[in-house]
């Protein structure tokens, strides 16, 4: 992960991530929303169950702005195409919102 995550300049940006690891057995980690992607890259660079991945290739994130009345059905919709080693917190009861998966 980016050591210093203010560089990305996503502070008070909200959207959704989805963040995963490379090396031999490359995997999704885990999708969610957010109020303020800055916090939330930072707080996950800070947990100990994702720095482990750190030396199993790498750990990468992707992200997108997405206005918050879509965030939990674009995550229900990552996370059900994706399943990712660590439980995604979202509210399953909204229809899923297709969008492209990084490569």
């Amino acid at each position: 992960m980016i050591d210093d995550i203010r560089e990305l300049g996503l502070n008070g940006v909200g959207g959704v991530y989805l963040l995963w690891h490379g090396g031999l057995k490359p995997s999704w980690l885990v999708a969610g929303a957010t109020e303020d992607l800055g916090h939330s890259f930072q707080e996950l660079a800070r947990d100990p169950d994702i720095r482990e991945y750190d030396g199993r290739g790498g750990v990468f994130m992707s992200w997108s702005p997405i206005k918050g009345s879509f965030r939990e059905g674009v995550v229900h919709f990552i996370a059900k195409h994706t399943n990712p080693t660590f439980e995604c917190d979202f509210d399953s009861s909204e229809d899923p919102i297709p969008v492209l998966l990084p490569r």
